[in-house]
């Protein structure tokens, strides 16, 4: 039975690895960079520098994702998910998500422009900060995965809410 490149025990195709090796080695300059430390520490009897190229790969398998939007009596709102911002961007773009689902769902057009209905303020919405009392047992954050599938989460609790309504 053939498995896809999704699918947690599927390796991809090795004439791929070996190009993207190649390529990778090239572009790094590997050889070149090799060459030039091995000739350090020949003229260096007691400092020493080091070169390696390795490959290194980690599952990210696809689980159910906590997440929680919460609306107040103010008009604030408060998400969570149990992803961690660590300079992917991931608060902003789930803010962003937020805020444009949250403006369809009460009647704008989700583009910041008004429109016939409200434009929820950018001040009016806060990503909080991983909590595991609010959301145990999240996944790793790691790598381009992470962002996507927690910004689909948060907007599809707002999509949640507006069904609720």
């Amino acid at each position: 039975m053939s498995r896809g490149l999704n699918q947690p025990t599927s390796t991809p195709p090795q004439p791929v690895l070996y190009r993207i090796w190649s390529e990778l080695q090239t572009t790094s300059q590997y050889s070149q960079r090799a060459a030039a430390v091995a000739q350090f520490n020949a003229t260096h009897a007691w400092q020493k520098k080091g070169i390696a190229m390795t490959a290194c790969r980690y599952h990210m398998v696809p689980l159910a994702q906590p997440a929680a939007v919460s609306v107040y009596r103010d008009g604030s709102v408060v998400v969570a998910c149990a992803g961690t911002e660590m300079g992917q961007g991931l608060t902003t773009k789930v803010k962003q998500v937020c805020l444009f689902e949250l403006s369809r769902l009460f009647g704008g057009s989700g583009n910041g422009e008004g429109g016939e209905g409200v434009v929820v303020p950018w001040e009016c919405v806060r990503v909080a900060d991983n909590n595991t009392e609010l959301l145990p047992n999240g996944p790793c954050t790691g790598g381009m995965y992470a962002r996507g599938v927690f910004v689909w989460v948060c907007m599809y609790g707002c999509v949640c809410m507006g069904v609720l309504q």
